[in-house]
């Protein structure tokens, strides 16, 4: 079994490798796609046996956004055709569906949500932990509901990194980590 796990590490490293640079950013996408495509439907079983849990839900979904990321990148590497422009919109399909389960799950777990908010940052974890639920779910509106190109993607993940890098040092600046 040890040996599986260090299969689809070396197929994540490969596929994250070669998804930095155009030549082999298809092969890199396939990858990722594939691996994180095995992930996600290992939860089907789950959610058939527990088909009103969320927890298995949310866990597909998350896998499956990484699938709709991938498909977005392979569609976009293929170049200049219609194909591969109805790939990358049905991948932001995908990836706007799952992150209106994000934001179900952050709703479903509000409280968990606020408690990872530092409690010294104000106006309070229940405001942050809510208001990141909004932030959430309407970046899922408009990747499902509007046509993004390649820079309105690049925007997108910029501003998601800005925010990610600000509450990593929000975080890292918590009195929780000062010692």
């Amino acid at each position: 079994m040890r040996f599986l796990v260090y299969i689809a590490a070396a197929i994540e490293i490969f596929g994250g490798v070669a998804i930095q640079w155009p030549r082999t950013a298809r092969d890199g996408a396939f990858a990722l796609g594939s691996i994180y495509l095995i992930f996600a439907l290992l939860w089907v079983p789950r959610i058939v046996a527990e088909p009103l849990v969320f927890d298995p839900w949310g866990n597909f979904f998350e896998q499956f956004s990484l699938v709709a990321g991938a498909l977005i990148v392979y569609a976009w590497s293929r170049g200049g055709s219609e194909r591969p422009a109805t790939a990358a919109r049905l991948g932001y399909i995908f990836f706007g569906i799952c992150v209106v389960s994000f934001t179900m799950e952050q709703l479903v777990y509000l409280s968990g949500t606020a408690a990872f908010v530092p409690k010294w940052i104000p106006p309070g974890q229940m405001f942050l932990g809510d208001s990141d639920h909004d932030c959430v779910g309407a970046r899922g509106h408009r990747s499902t509901f509007r046509t993004f190109g390649p820079s309105s993607v690049s925007l997108a993940l910029q501003r998601c990194s800005s925010a990610s890098a600000c509450w990593y040092g929000c975080l890292r600046l918590s009195p929780i980590h000062i010692k």
